[in-house]
This record gives structure tokens, sequence and C-alpha cells, in this order.
């Protein structure tokens, strides 16, 4: 019995020394700047960003396997992840303190002459842009919206014929060993359907617009009938899309066909667009299929660098449709807060995740914001918006006179430059200089150029 007692004694004793260890260890690991009081309204806290290195340890398999259960351990939750909020000044967060209640969503104010809502856009008015002849070049070149529109009213190709060739063109871009995996879903019935239905339009010269005819992939974030919206992900959309989100039926009015889903970064919640799970698939560059896409917008940025469709779909909040397009050497474009409506989207992020189109020039970006973008009822946020820029004068030769603004204090902070313009002068010209030569498309693996193939074979 006195055993017994003192070794409770013991035990008893160990558990209050370890106690007070813990409450002197947790004061200590409190936050070692002073706490930030409330400032005068309309005041900034501070102008200077706290920037520093954070030293962390590469995790990978076996390793990441046994830290992540290290962190469920109570010496994970007691001490472990203490020590790394403190190392990442993560408690200035906790202790800040804000007297400016935060603007979710920023009101436009309305316009004298407000935009009235109407789906049955006249996009039949839409006029295609006077194009001018492109000069002669052994350098890749991309099937573009106006060019397969004029292929169509020329009678070299059809939309079944062109869809038909991109169908058989998204199989053979996932056999092998390395599979592209840009598109993710696709039904051949509804597509040669969507297809069949433009062709009849084009036979009877009724066609709906510009777009009518034109393959499109959208990213798996939106609503899209038949499909599933899993959002990158394993265990959502477990049931295919009743409605179409609203840039998608905007589409569709239009005449443009839905060939297919997009693949992308699960949930969007990265900028690679590496997603390994049995849904999905890593989504290949295809310039180079050991190298990334990009993302989150993977699928559709790889798609239309593929010559797979001309126009794909995505959505960006930190940069998932501008790193992808830059990386897979395609135009993005993030739609601006409001401007095309986010119903029926699977947005995280809402004040800065927005809508946008991915194409193969500069000019198919245009068209197709002109059609996606606009007020939409089911939308408010968007409503109280100008008219949307019409696609007349695209072709111009040069970038002088135009003007646009550079907020300097983001290249000071971020790369320690002052003002240093040359940096966008070397942006613009690399813009104008059009796509990578014969040289860099040589090294794609993946080149199934289906587009090209249907419009120059004259299949009908």
């Amino acid at each position: 019995v006195v055993q017994i007692t003192t070794t409770m004694s013991l035990v008893v004793a160990g558990v209050l020394v370890l106690g007070v260890l813990v409450v002197l260890f947790r004061r200590w690991l409190a936050d070692p700047y002073s706490k930030i009081t409330d400032k005068p309204r309309g005041k900034a806290i501070s102008t200077v960003y706290n920037l520093g290195d954070l030293v962390l340890p590469k995790l990978a398999g076996r390793r990441l396997l046994w830290f992540s259960r290290l962190l469920d351990s109570v010496i994970g939750r007691w001490l472990v992840i203490p020590i790394a909020i403190r190392q990442s000044n993560a408690l200035m967060l906790r202790r800040f303190r804000m007297s400016d209640n935060p603007t979710y969503y920023p009101i436009v104010k309305p316009l004298t002459e407000r935009c009235q809502v109407n789906f049955a856009s006249a996009y039949a008015e839409m006029e295609r842009p006077e194009r001018r002849q492109p000069p002669s070049t052994d350098s890749f070149e991309f099937t573009s919206v106006t060019t397969l529109a004029e292929a169509y009213r020329s009678g070299t190709a059809t939309p079944l014929s062109v869809v038909e060739a991109i169908l058989s063109a998204i199989e053979s871009s996932d056999m092998g060993p390395k599979p592209l995996r840009a598109i993710v879903q696709f039904n051949k019935e509804e597509a040669m359907r969507m297809a069949g239905e433009s062709t009849s339009r084009l036979k009877s010269g009724d066609l709906l617009s510009i777009l009518d005819g034109i393959p499109v992939a959208v990213k798996e974030q939106f609503n899209v009938v038949p499909y599933h919206m899993r959002v990158g992900t394993t265990f959502l959309g477990e049931e295919p899309s009743q409605t179409d989100a609203t840039v998608v039926q905007k589409l569709r009015e239009a005449g443009a066909v839905i060939v297919g889903i997009a693949n992308m970064h699960e949930l969007g919640t990265g900028t690679t667009g590496c997603n390994p799970n049995r849904y999905h698939g890593l989504s290949r560059n295809p310039y180079n299929v050991n190298y990334y896409t990009g993302g989150s917008s993977s699928g559709s940025a790889a798609a239309v660098a593929a010559g797979l469709v001309p126009i794909a779909i995505g959505a960006d909040g930190g940069g998932s449709v501008r790193i992808p397009a830059s990386m897979c050497g395609v135009v993005g474009l993030k739609g601006t807060f409001g401007r095309i409506s986010e119903f029926g989207a699977a947005v995280t992020a809402s004040t800065v995740m927005h809508p946008g189109p991915l194409c193969s020039t500069v000019e198919d970006a245009a068209i197709v914001y002109n059609v996606i973008a606009g007020p939409d009822p089911d939308y408010p946020i968007g409503l109280n918006q100008p008219a949307v820029t019409d696609c007349q004068n695209l072709d111009s030769d040069h970038l002088l006179g135009l003007k646009f603004g550079v907020d300097w204090r983001h290249f000071e902070v971020c790369f320690g430059y002052t003002y240093c313009p040359n940096i966008l002068a070397g942006s613009i010209v690399r813009s104008s200089q059009g796509v990578p030569d014969k040289g860099v498309v040589r090294n794609r693996e993946i080149a199934t150029r289906s587009l090209g193939i249907a419009v120059k074979a004259g299949v009908h």
C-alpha cells in the first residue's frame, strides 16, 4: 500500500510539474510583438510589409505521413503547433484589431442608364472583327475562333466534322504512359448532338453568332448539364448537374458546342495543376509532358495549348486562369469583380474568384468575354455595370497610344524595383511576337492539333 501511495504521489507530482512547464512554455510562446491597438478610423496601421524568410522542412512520402500523425498527437497539439505558429508570426493575426468594418462585396455606383437584363441578347448581330491576312511564317499557329468560323462559312469544315475529330483527339491524348488529362469528362452523344444542331443552322444560314459551332471546354468548377461538378475532388458532384451555370448558358445561347469538362487542381487550392486522384489524374503541359500546366485551371489551359479546343472557361482567384495560361503559352483573362456571373459555379472566395476565358489569341478572348460578361438576374452583384465593349478594332498593328496604370509598389515590395518601365516594355514586346516558333513546338510530345486537322482536311 505504501508503495502504491508513493507511486501515485510521484505521478501526481509529475503531472503538476508538467502542467506548470506547459503553462510557462505557452506563456513563452506568447506573441513577442506588442499588441496592436485600435487606430483612428481611416488611419493606416503600417505601410511596410514585415517580410521574412521561413525555414520549413521538405516533407513527402513516409516523412509527411509520420509528421501528420505527430501533429495529431498530444505533443503535436501542445508543442509542435504552437512553435510553428510562433515562428510564422501568425499570432500577430490573432491579436490584430481593426475598427473599420470590412466590405465583402464592393458596391458599384448605379449608372444613369441601367443596363437591361436580357438573356435573349442579339448574338447574331455581333459582327465578326475585320481580320488582316497573317504574315507568311513558319511559326506554329493555333486555329482561332475566326479561322474556324471562316472554315464553316466557306464549307471547308462543319461543326460535326470538327467535333468528331476533337472527340477522337481527346481519347488519343489520354493514351500512352503519359496521358494529357486535359479533359476529364466528355459525352460523345451530347457533343455530337450540339454539333449536329449547329451544322443544321449553318446549312440554313441561321447561325446564332460567331461562336456557333465553336468547340468549348469548361472547367469542372461550373455546373454543366449533364456532367458532374466535382471541383477536382472525388467526393463532390456525385450527381450530374441539373442546370447550367450562367456562363455555360450564355455560351449555349451563342451556339457554342460544349465538348467536355476540363481538369483542375483539387478545390482550386493550388497553382501546379497536380491532381492525381482517380477521377482526374495529373494534367500535363502539352509543350513538355514532364512539366506542370499551372493551376488551378490546368485542364483548360492544356486543352487550348494542345489544340483540342480554341476556347476554355476557367475561374481565377489568385492566378488560376493567368498562371496556367502563362505556363502553357495561351491567353488568359480574369474577369473583373461582378462583370461575369458566378451563378452556378463553385466559388469559395467570391470577392476575388471570378470566371474568365482561356483562348489561343487575344481576339478570341475578347469575343468570348463579349458573350459571357454582362448582367445576370441570378447574380445581383453584377447588375449595375456598363455595357460590354464590342469586338471592333481588335486588329491594331501596334500598341502605341494605349495607356494603362501600374502600381509600382508591388514591384518594389516583391522584386525590389522602384521604377522599371523596361520590365513592362519587354512584356509588351514578347506578347506582340506571337506564339513559340517551330523549334519549341517540336518538343511537344502531345500535338493532336485536332482543329487544324479537321479544317485543313476538308472533312464534311
